[in-house]
């Protein structure tokens, strides 16, 4: 089975799916809605093994589950029918996004947690390692790893490299997948946006997205930059999940904004938006 199940594409979670050559991107509202579809790429082989998830979120999204909700899931037993997962996922975590990560750690649907962008405020309090038992890391802005001593192109200290077997990264080519298992990219749309306290959320203006995406950066005769590594990854991953979060995000048209630079910057088009 191939197909996502016509209820995924309700009117409240715009669950849109495109297809890019091999490849999924799935694009719905609610940053949670990446569980059901980890647990949908799994069911239905679209990856051979839990896969190693690779975020670009604001929020680390890592809070303690609910009692009643690590309950419900090991009630569903170890081949749930995929509306009772969805139902699960909708109804038993929380709504506003804040457990999901632990959840599909509990489940056992990822291998790692790798995430960008988080906001300074949660990178010192990242519980989801100690909380699940699977390996996390978290950092800030991609760009601030870049360089001679970033922490994906330094290879001096012996933590780096070790952080670059665990998560399979190459410094040399600038590219996820080094180690030949499967990653998934997930998205969530709040991770460019920004507010001032009293003042809306808005999308980065556009030229916080090119300082961002395309300044080069120089490590060994070769040259590297945010676009290039997240135009590779998702170019490489079997999965890309976009959550718009528009509740979160400033609202649709903010939304539409941030969605247009991505597509121009790291999906060429391929997501077709206008």
């Amino acid at each position: 089975m191939t197909r996502i199940p016509d209820w995924y594409s309700s009117h409240r979670l715009h669950w849109r799916e495109k297809r890019l050559e091999s490849r999924r991107i799935l694009i719905f509202d609610d940053d949670r809605a990446t569980f059901t579809a980890l647990w949908v790429a799994l069911n239905q082989e679209w990856i051979s093994e839990p896969p190693l998830l690779i975020r670009i979120d604001k929020h680390h999204d890592c809070k303690p589950m609910t009692k009643g909700a690590q309950d419900k899931w090991v009630s569903l037993g170890a081949d749930p029918d995929p509306r009772a997962v969805w139902d699960f996922v909708e109804w038993d975590l929380d709504p506003i996004d804040g457990d999901w990560v632990t959840a599909v750690a509990y489940a056992r649907l990822v291998r790692g947690v790798l995430t960008f962008y988080l906001n300074p405020d949660e990178r010192h309090d990242w519980p989801c390692e100690s909380l699940t038992g699977i390996p996390s890391w978290s950092f800030g802005r991609l760009s601030g790893l870049l360089g001679n001593q970033g922490q994906l192109m330094d290879e001096v200290p012996a933590g780096n490299r070790r952080l670059w077997e665990e998560i399979g990264w190459d410094s040399t080519s600038g590219e996820f997948g080094l180690d030949s298992r499967p990653f998934v990219i997930s998205i969530d749309i709040d991770a460019f946006t920004t507010s001032e306290s009293d003042s809306p959320t808005t999308a980065w203006p556009r030229r916080w997205f090119k300082e961002e995406f395309e300044t080069p950066y120089s490590r060994f005769g070769r040259t590297f930059s945010v676009q290039g590594i997240l135009s590779k990854a998702v170019q490489s991953a079997p999965l890309v999940t976009i959550a718009r979060e528009p509740d979160f995000s400033g609202g649709e048209v903010e939304v539409a904004e941030i969605l247009l630079y991505l597509d121009e910057l790291i999906f060429h088009g391929g997501l077709g938006i206008q």
